[in-house]
């Protein structure tokens, strides 16, 4: 069942990222993987993750995880009436990595717990935070895993909640002892990548000069990331 009309609806996940083209297929593949839909089935609870569904998007730096693990949790709204939960674990930032601890203070926080009453110790946490999200419908997305200890406190395990990792690493012991089922994301096509210019400069500067665009994608690779820095220096 839903949580209480009462509970708060947490929505943590960052604006959706602007001028997104393409990855139908890698769409789709999330949304059944999760076994979550936009549309619940009438009269029943068709349509929303039945299994504590894990979904692992890997790929290689810029190649768009982030922007598509968001794009998809907006998209999915309706799946999700408790909420969704987001964090950046920072795995592959450069930088020291977030601790299970910080996330949790911050889910709970999210989730209605008074500061007070958070529990000090990693595990205690984590095991509130499975409480509480035991008889939701919670998205939760776990961006730039760094590894499979890192993301394990942060599994919500409720039969009807769906959890999203990206990470740079194809995290093998979360697909060994948590059932995480793995999509990897290549680079655009060229089409796909130009479409992106177009999304980003404007459809018409892309026409007047097409083979420039399939260069241009081609210079970058089709890594998104590099498609948006040269479209802000454009």
């Amino acid at each position: 069942t839903a949580a209480s009309a009462a509970a708060p609806v947490p929505e943590l996940l960052p604006r959706p990222p602007a001028g997104f083209h393409g990855r139908g297929a890698e769409l789709a593949e999330l949304t059944r993987l999760t076994r979550g839909s936009a549309e619940p089935a009438q009269g029943g609870s068709g349509g929303y993750p039945q299994e504590g569904g894990i979904a692992l998007l890997t790929g290689p730096a810029g190649v768009g995880k982030t922007g598509l693990a968001v794009h998809w949790g907006h998209a999915q709204a309706a799946a999700f009436p408790d909420g969704r939960l987001f964090a950046d674990l920072r795995g592959f930032s450069g930088g020291e990595a977030t601790v299970p601890a910080e996330v949790l203070r911050e889910f709970l926080l999210a989730l209605g717990t008074p500061a007070e009453q958070i529990p000090t110790s990693t595990e205690a946490a984590s095991a509130l935070y499975r409480s509480l999200a035991a008889r939701r419908r919670l998205l939760v997305v776990l961006d730039n895993a760094g590894s499979s200890a890192q993301v394990r406190p942060l599994l919500p395990g409720g039969p009807h909640c769906a959890t999203l990792v990206t990470s740079r690493s194809r995290l093998d012991g979360l697909i060994a002892t948590d059932a995480a089922r793995p999509v990897r994301l290549h680079a655009l096509g060229t089409e796909d990548g130009a479409a992106l210019l177009g999304a980003l400069l404007g459809p018409a500067r892309v026409a007047e000069d097409p083979e420039a665009a399939r260069e241009l994608v081609a210079l970058c690779d089709g890594l998104p990331l590099a498609l948006r820095a040269a479209s802000a220096q454009l």
